[in-house]
């Protein structure tokens, strides 16, 4: 139950934000497009699964994946210099 208020309150405080925020919409919903899109081409998911997903867990897969792809490049770079 404090966990469903706690839910609510942080949606209701990321949603007014948000709203009182006019200039700020169009750019977030442009980068959240193109966040959206990168998250279907890295991780070749569909785009349902992606829409459903929590917020948080959107992001911290996005966060998690250009690591590992950073890192796989970075790899790769060495081992041709060798």
């Amino acid at each position: 139950m404090v966990q469903k208020i706690l839910l609510i309150l942080t949606w209701w405080k990321t949603f007014f934000g948000w709203y009182t925020h006019l200039d700020n919409i169009v750019e977030y919903k442009k980068t959240l497009s193109e966040n959206i899109f990168a998250c279907i081409e890295m991780c070749r998911l569909q785009y349902i699964d992606i829409i459903v997903m929590p917020v948080k867990r959107f992001y911290d897969l996005l966060k998690w994946k250009t690591t590992l792809e950073e890192e796989k490049r970075k790899l790769i770079k060495e081992g041709s210099k060798k």
